[in-house]
């Protein structure tokens, strides 16, 4: 049981992080959760950004402002073409929340 407090400790640690940082949504129609998954790790940057399904809804915070639209050209692309990774790429923003270093995802 207590193995159990200990893992869960960082988790909340985690979640705390990512709670101020601004909130994007993008119906989950348009976006399968691996394209998004991928598409913000190239965005982004792995761990830079936190994923929650809500009601057919993703919610999207991240460490670095980036262009939902773009995010989702990008995921349209990669379900074109399953097999290229081409991707738009914004301006390299910088972090907003320089301490967040994991990303979860909670479905």
């Amino acid at each position: 049981m207590s193995t159990q407090t200990k893992d869960r400790k960082p988790q909340i640690l985690r979640n705390e992080l990512f709670k101020d940082l601004p909130l994007k949504e993008l119906h989950t129609k348009l976006a399968n959760p691996r394209d998004l998954v991928a598409e913000l790790k190239e965005m982004i940057g792995e761990g830079l950004f936190k994923v929650e399904i809500r009601h057919d809804i993703y919610n999207i915070r991240t460490a670095k402002e980036f262009d939902i639209e773009t995010l989702l050209k990008n995921c349209q692309k990669r379900q074109q073409n399953p097999n290229k990774t081409t991707t738009i790429k914004d301006n390299e923003p910088e972090p907003i929340n320089p301490e967040i270093k994991e990303a979860s995802i909670t479905v």
